[in-house]
């Protein structure tokens, strides 16, 4: 609950997340008004942390389609469960988001990341609004 008081205090641009009131374990994140391709995205994703978290990773799923990830499938970055040793508890969700968004502007391929081209993204961003609010975890 501190990390959530701490981005309600402060918030961070372009990032919106909350854990879900049902399990604190979910978080669910929006990520909007990015740079270029993704200007007009809102993409709307989970962390879902261990029970033993801050000392193990998260995973991390998009639910949106966002031409650089698959949605609906778990991410491959080195603060996810798919690193463990890498992880460290220095990490926390504010910085983990901003690394996320980071990663969104790289080429760089890892698991489940996808290469598509500026035009995919830009149509993708567009459409995004539209299917976060027909979407059943959206709502």
């Amino acid at each position: 609950m501190r990390e959530y008081k701490n981005l309600m205090t402060k918030p961070v641009k372009n990032i919106f997340a909350v854990p879900n009131p049902d399990n604190i374990f979910e978080w669910h994140f929006i990520l909007y008004e990015m740079d270029y391709p993704y200007t007009q995205g809102s993409y709307h994703g989970k962390l879902l942390f261990p029970t033993e978290y801050p000392t193990k990773p998260p995973n991390l799923i998009f639910l949106t389609p966002n031409g650089r990830f698959k949605p609906q499938e778990k991410i491959c970055l080195s603060f996810t469960s798919y690193h463990p040793e890498t992880w460290s508890i220095s990490w926390n969700v504010e910085n983990m988001l901003i690394a996320l968004i980071s990663f969104m502007y790289t080429e760089e391929m890892t698991t489940e990341a996808v290469l598509t081209s500026s035009k995919e993204k830009i149509n993708l961003a567009e459409k995004s609004l539209s299917f976060n609010l027909g979407s059943k975890e959206s709502r």
